[in-house]
């Protein structure tokens, strides 16, 4: 079950966790620069 689950989801995890990070690293830099920036883009 666990491996069908992990392969299944394999190929939907990896956009997501890219957009994650893409997400962190965005809020993170915007946040240091400009934290009015982060309400407008949420």
């Amino acid at each position: 079950m666990i491996s069908l689950l992990f392969s299944g989801t394999s190929l939907y995890s990896l956009p997501l966790v890219n957009l994650l990070l893409l997400l962190s690293a965005e809020l993170q830099t915007s946040s240091t620069l400009q934290h009015s920036q982060d309400v407008t883009i949420m």
